[in-house]
């Protein structure tokens, strides 16, 4: 749909017309830039960037989801036939929703394809990558169709274990190019986690309870973050590891969040026959460390700094509340020190 030369919004003086643009929340700028390449344009230039832009797949079918900080967000869905496995029925059609649990809109854009849908988040909103989640309905999606589709997803997020075959076809055909989110439950314990941890990530991160993950899974890992909330993974796992990495294992890791449960104090266990210098908590937080997608955090608490047999400098941070224990693993390579302070 065009919009017509005499729009009222295109009468404004051009200072205006700015002002009312900045003032527009994104659903509205959302809308308003499907209108017209003019007005595309317009929204464009109010240089709003989105936090993050997912593709949903569930029960309820394929969403576009782009969120702004803090409570903000646009939320669309294609609509899908009702064979199995789904595909889109007709890319031309959404239904658009303000929020979560706002008033619904059907939308028509005439020639446009599920990518091009795709492509209009990104533009409109200054945003270069997307990323795909599995919900409860994984199952009733075509996952080639959505490769076909939409390509390769910068993050995959895998939160039910839909089948073994299932499964290991999102992770072939939608391997991410950047970070993979896994619920720990996702694969069972007769997967083969090794093919999934060997490749080369930015980010893996792992939720959930299970009790198959070991010490020779950490050891394959090959992402640069990891982060990972199973509670059974023993203590002395981390214990193990890092005198691994001591003598040259994971030489791609540069920061480890775990979190843990243990009766007794987690240090005692993890730094067991480990030497390190002990780093108080004043000093400690001082530091700041650059993670890999560019944030800035500071360590936490108390610092145990230990050293790799090529001299390479990392920090552990053990944190204990109760029966809680939460791990911090800095490595400290030149590109994640920030303003010179180690």
């Amino acid at each position: 749909m065009a919009v017509a030369p005499s729009f009222p919004l295109y009468d404004l003086p051009i200072d205006e017309l700015r002002w009312v643009i900045k003032a527009m929340e994104p659903a509205n700028l959302f809308k308003l830039s499907l209108l017209s390449q003019r007005s595309k344009d317009l929204v464009t230039s109010r240089n709003w960037k989105a936090v993050r832009l997912e593709i949903n797949v569930g029960q309820k079918g394929i969403c576009f989801y782009c969120c702004f900080y803090p409570f903000l967000a646009v939320w669309c869905k294609l609509y899908t036939d009702n064979i199995v496995p789904n595909e889109i029925l007709n890319s031309n059609d959404i239904i658009f929703r303000e929020g979560y649990d706002g008033p619904e809109y059907k939308w028509r854009k005439k020639g446009f394809e599920a990518k091009d849908w795709l492509d209009h988040f990104k533009t409109t909103f200054h945003l270069k990558e997307f990323g795909i989640l599995f919900r409860d309905g994984a199952v009733l999606v075509n996952i080639d169709y959505l490769y076909k589709k939409f390509g390769t997803p910068n993050y995959l997020s895998i939160q039910n274990f839909f089948g073994y075959d299932i499964n290991d076809q999102i992770l072939k055909v939608l391997a991410p190019k950047n970070s993979l989110h896994v619920n720990a439950r996702s694969f069972g314990a007769r997967h083969n986690h090794n093919t999934i941890f060997i490749q080369t990530l930015d980010e893996l991160k792992i939720n959930g309870h299970d009790s198959w993950f070991s010490l020779d899974h950490l050891l394959c890992i090959n992402a640069r973050r990891i982060v990972c909330s199973v509670l059974e993974v023993s203590l002395k796992v981390f214990n193990e590891f890092l005198k691994l990495w001591k003598s040259g294992s994971n030489s791609r890791l540069e920061e480890l969040h775990f979190m843990l449960q243990s009766f007794v104090p987690g240090s005692d266990i993890i730094m067991k026959g480990i030497a390190y210098r002990m780093v108080p908590r004043e000093q400690n937080q001082q530091r700041r460390f650059k993670s890999c997608d560019g944030t800035v955090e500071a360590c936490r608490g108390e610092g145990m700094d230990i050293s790799r047999f090529d001299g390479t400098k990392a920090t552990v941070c053990i944190i204990q509340r109760q029966m809680t224990v939460f791990l911090h693993f800095y490595v400290w390579h030149d590109h994640c020190i920030v303003n010179n302070v180690v």
